[in-house]
């Protein structure tokens, strides 16, 4: 992380391009979402990207793994509900 923030200073990008894949962002919430642990982290480190970046940061691919969509529609429709589209 400290590799990847000193990177982002020396070089001074007019673009940021981030690919992420968190393996927790479908996690429940704890508390409201201004309290969670999870949200506050990905927040700060945008707020953090977007101030080093002189135009834009685009978010690519900012999805949690397939693997965990699974078990998320499982649970769905062992409750009787629908599947997402």
């Amino acid at each position: 992380r400290l590799e990847y923030n000193q990177a982002i200073e020396t070089e001074k990008p007019d673009v940021l391009f981030l690919i992420a894949r968190y393996l927790d962002a479908n996690a429940p919430i704890s508390g409201t979402i201004h309290e969670d642990l999870l949200y506050k982290t990905m927040s700060d480190r945008i707020a953090y990207f977007e101030s080093k970046v002189k135009i834009k940061v685009i978010l690519l691919q900012a999805f949690p793994l397939a693997a965990r969509l699974v078990d998320l529609e499982k649970k769905r429709t062992a409750h009787g509900l629908p599947m997402l589209p």
